[in-house]
């Protein structure tokens, strides 16, 4: 746990948000389905959870790089390495995780 508050990462995402209009950065946001399993976060942009399940469709992953950080009731962080080098940050809602046993 981050103890990161909430109103924290809503500045982070706005501000993410403004500054890709001007310059590319490595923060990305899902509003999506999405599950953690193994140190790899899985998430579906469509929200489609058979997609998300079967790793079909609009279905996209990435491996846990340094750690996972909860945060708040709303909010979870990861740094993800993107399969090509790069070291994204990327943050979820936790109201649209998956848990599948």
């Amino acid at each position: 746990m981050s103890g990161i508050p909430n109103e924290t990462i809503k500045k982070l995402i706005n501000a993410t948000e403004e500054m890709e209009e001007h310059f590319p950065v490595l923060v990305e946001y899902y509003d999506c389905i999405w599950e953690f399993v193994d140190y790899e976060v899985v998430w579906n942009i469509e929200d489609i959870e058979d997609e998300l399940s079967a790793r079909e469709g609009e279905t996209y992953s990435g491996e846990v790089h340094r750690g996972q950080y909860e945060i708040g009731d709303d909010y979870c962080i990861f740094n993800l390495n993107n399969g090509c080098g790069d070291i994204i940050t990327t943050i979820f809602s936790t109201k649209k995780r998956i848990n599948h046993a």
